[in-house]
């Protein structure tokens, strides 16, 4: 059997959009603007310790903005 992998922003951030992770600042190479495609997978024994999940918007050293998880 293989594990269900959970959504760790949909779980942090219920009913909200998913943040962009490329084309905030990187318009070249993402001409069509800001969209996600980055994404962090738990196992669901892990979904109870989401304590948050985000995309650092600030951050300039890639062209994709970077993530976390935070576990409790």
């Amino acid at each position: 059997m293989h594990p269900l992998f959970i959504d760790a922003w949909t779980c942090a951030h219920p009913d909200e959009p998913r943040a962009a992770t490329v084309g905030l600042y990187d318009h070249d190479q993402w001409p069509d603007g800001p969209f996600a495609c980055d994404f962090i997978f738990v196992t669901e024994d892990l979904k109870p310790r989401i304590a948050g999940c985000d995309a650092d918007q600030s951050s300039r050293s890639s062209d994709h903005q970077p993530m976390w998880l935070e576990l409790r």
